[in-house]
């Protein structure tokens, strides 16, 4: 049933028995939002007296080193038994597929809570709030705090927590730069603020410091980066031989898409990646991002994907040769532009 962030956060402490243990968890393959937000959500339910466990497929990406807490997140191995009992809260997906090696979490759970600012194709059955205009899932979890201080009347938010939703909608909104950011957003940061979280170190972290295996994968990039559609379109794809060469991992190479988006006259910018998943198959990663005339969401929702109006992704399997996929991307971008 869909409740707004407030209405979630009072049925939450409403309905829920302070003995059973509370899972959280993020889509595959987190990104900083995501992981800030369980982080956050964590502390928040500790703090009024719950048992959490954080849990994730892979392991945290040398990106986000400086967030604090990371010490709670534990990796889910293939095999591994779930609790006896449990409550699960999802946070930035709204999909039992996009949990990856936990999608048993989903289906096994006592009960089910979600919150996630995504666009749904299908609502699903448990109790969520879905708030696409929001910036980030980190924003909507400072509401949910909110809420929680109001109703139990107990101070919640500290310096750490107030760091880590920083972070989140910092990376969500490209620093406050991206159409997602609303007038709720900057209010939240203010207050963020106010708590005394150190904006430069945050800034210096997420956004100013790049490995040399990274910046070199970004250099072949754009030596790699094709344009079709009059420079409309701007595309670029990654073989896995090409990761080994430079030393990185897929989940490194997130910003590229947006660096292929700054190209002047760029309207839809794809990068795509060969992936090798854990069953030996190989699926098409792609990382999309748009200007304010195309809908990212909905090109990726074609491809079997989603995402937002402006940044959204997408895979799909590669069944026999990588080149006829990625020739079949480029060609329904071409027409979705045309």
């Amino acid at each position: 049933m869909s409740q707004t962030i407030k209405a979630l956060a009072e049925l939450f402490l409403a309905q829920e028995e302070r003995n059973r243990l509370i899972c959280i968890m993020p889509h595959v393959r987190s990104d900083g939002d995501a992981i800030s937000s369980c982080l956050v959500m964590s502390r928040a339910l500790e703090k009024l007296g719950f048992q959490t466990r954080v849990f994730l497929d892979e392991k945290v990406p040398d990106l986000y080193f400086f967030m604090p807490d990371l010490e709670k997140i534990e990796i889910f191995e293939p095999g591994q038994d779930l609790p006896a009992s449990y409550t699960l809260f999802v946070l930035d997906c709204h999909e039992a597929s996009r949990l990856g090696g936990r999608e048993n979490f989903w289906h096994q759970a006592q009960e089910l809570y979600i919150m996630d600012h995504h666009q749904v194709q299908e609502q699903p059955k448990a109790h969520f709030a879905i708030e696409s205009a929001r910036s980030s899932t980190a924003e909507m979890v400072y509401f949910f705090i909110k809420t929680l201080e109001q109703v139990t009347g107990q101070a919640i938010l500290d310096l750490d927590m107030a760091s880590n939703l920083t972070t989140g909608i910092y990376l969500d909104t490209g620093g406050l730069r991206y159409s997602n950011t609303g007038a709720d957003t900057y209010r939240v940061m203010a207050d963020l603020r106010e708590v005394g979280v150190p904006i430069d170190h945050i800034t210096e972290h997420a956004f100013g410091q790049v490995p040399i295996e990274e910046a070199r994968a970004r250099g072949l990039a754009l030596m790699k980066a094709r344009m079709d559609c009059d420079g409309r379109l701007v595309w670029c794809f990654f073989r896995l031989r090409e990761l080994l060469a430079c030393s990185v991992e897929a989940d490194q190479l997130g910003y590229i898409s947006s660096m292929l988006k700054q190209i002047k006259g760029t309207d839809l910018a794809i990068f795509m990646q060969e992936e090798e998943k854990p069953d030996g198959s190989l699926d098409l990663r792609l990382s999309i991002r748009s200007s304010e005339d195309f809908n990212a969401a909905e090109f990726a929702q074609s491809l079997g994907g989603g995402g937002h109006l402006r940044a959204s992704g997408a895979s799909l399997p590669i069944e026999a040769d990588i080149y006829d996929t990625v020739h079949e991307v480029v060609e329904r971008a071409k027409a979705a532009l045309a």
